[in-house]
């Protein structure tokens, strides 16, 4: 049997393409989209396409980050997928680890809104019966948690306190398991079945 949040993932997947309002209302949630207004999650492509999808955190409570952490999972894997971090304004961002995990930190305050872009990222169609799925998972070795029994995703206020992120999905599976549900997805498809240590205090030595 398909649990609750299942079945709210793949409305949340179907309903996108007629969607006019940001997909996921709560806070501090992370998703990944294929408009920068994190309204759509779902798109059909012809092979050999070049598809840009971007990794959003929404509607987050702090005003301002220094940096963030997450890991992507797309499947099927083999593909030619690139990413670019977003710079804060007057600044950088370095990732200290290798896409698709990331342990992103700012060389200034990163300014918040509601569809924060935080990585661009571009994946090759193969084919156009080939069903691409994405989910985000926390960093290799997460540098806060967990929370109600599960690492997260999350960023870094500027007081260097950790925020949580929830899916934009929510959970296939929640705690002990943690399988997070599948957040975005490219010519549909079924469900698949479904990391060095770097700690903050590594990330602000870059910039001193």
């Amino acid at each position: 049997m398909k649990s609750l949040s299942m079945i709210m993932c793949v409305a949340c997947l179907c309903c996108t393409s007629f969607a006019l309002a940001q997909i996921d209302p709560d806070p501090d949630g992370i998703g990944v989209y294929f408009d920068t207004a994190a309204t759509v999650n779902y798109i059909d492509a012809p092979p050999g396409f070049p598809v840009e999808f971007y990794i959003i955190i929404t509607n987050p409570t702090e005003p301002a980050m220094i940096g963030w952490e997450c890991s992507l999972e797309i499947q099927p894997q083999g593909g030619y997928v690139s990413y670019v971090l977003t710079n804060p304004p007057g600044g950088g961002a370095i990732n200290v680890e290798t896409p698709p995990n990331f342990v992103v930190g700012y060389s200034v305050p990163f300014p918040m809104s509601p569809a924060t872009v935080v990585a661009t990222g571009t994946i090759i169609v193969t084919s156009a019966r080939t069903n691409y799925t994405f989910r985000l998972h926390p960093a290799p070795n997460p540098s806060a948690g967990p929370w109600d029994g599960c690492y997260l995703p999350l960023y870094v206020t500027t007081t260097y306190g950790f925020v949580p992120l929830h899916y934009s999905c929510g959970w296939e599976q929640p705690a002990p398991d943690c399988v997070p549900n599948i957040v975005a997805a490219i010519n549909g498809g079924e469900e698949p079945t479904a990391a060095e240590n770097t700690t903050w205090s590594q990330i602000k030595a870059l910039y001193e």
